[in-house]
């Protein structure tokens, strides 16, 4: 089996340019889910911007109600003053007066807050939808982009397999099943040329009777360091 060697080398190059088409594809979908998570951090600061605006409006409504009301009630005590027969009854009336009037005239400047703040969350929340927009957009280009990226890598992936067939085809099951089962446990190669004296998968020296044993191609030799299949490629 040694006489296939050379295709299996071949066979490891095509699986290596796989794991490696494999690794960057992986990499797009953690890509697309750190830029989901910048674009949803966008909508929630818009929707917290949006909540505390509705709050203001619906304090403000709140604020108005209690105004009519308290308008109503002052108008009611003003009504009243041609009824009154008696100076303790008018100065009753006349305290309750007073009092209302300063409870409407703190709701009024409540409202005057409430409106001045109404209109700055409404600045707020334009801003807010623009910079939102900006962002969808910008999320919406890159995943095009990354699509686009996962399907031009699926091609280069169908490709190679393709390749890989064709050498799986003229290596023996055997030798085969070895080289699956050590990528599987390993997930690096299994053949390792030798470089100098020493292996080139782990670069450790082999001795010099196992490397004259390699050199001549009888018999399949592992390194005794890392245990992969050595074989000498002659320089040309």
């Amino acid at each position: 089996m040694y006489d296939q060697l050379p295709i299996l080398l071949q066979l490891q190059e095509i699986d290596d340019k796989i794991d490696k088409l494999e690794s960057e594809k992986a990499r797009i979908p953690i890509e697309l889910q750190t830029l989901e998570a910048e674009l949803a951090k966008h909508r929630a600061a818009f929707q917290a911007i949006t909540n505390a605006t509705e709050e203001l409006q619906k304090e403000r409504r709140s604020k108005d109600r209690e105004l009519s009301t308290q308008q109503a009630q002052l108008e009611r005590y003003e009504s009243q003053r041609l009824s009154v027969k008696t100076n303790k009854e008018y100065a009753a009336l006349e305290s309750e007066i007073t009092d209302l009037k300063e409870v409407i005239s703190t709701v009024e400047d409540e409202i005057l807050d409430l409106l001045i703040s109404t209109d700055e969350a409404g600045d707020k929340i334009e801003l807010a939808q623009q910079e939102l927009k900006v962002q969808e957009d910008i999320f919406k280009k890159k995943r095009r982009k990354c699509l686009s990226e996962i399907k031009k890598l699926d091609t280069q992936i169908a490709e190679q397999d393709k390749e890989r067939g064709a050498f799986v085809e003229k290596i023996d099951s055997a030798l085969m099943s070895k080289y699956d089962n050590w990528r599987k446990r390993r997930g690096s190669s299994l053949v390792a040329t030798i470089k100098g004296q020493s292996c080139g998968g782990c670069h450790l020296k082999l001795p010099p009777q196992l490397v004259n044993e390699v050199r001549k191609g009888l018999k399949l030799h592992t390194c005794n360091s890392c245990g992969r299949i050595l074989y000498w490629q002659d320089e040309e």
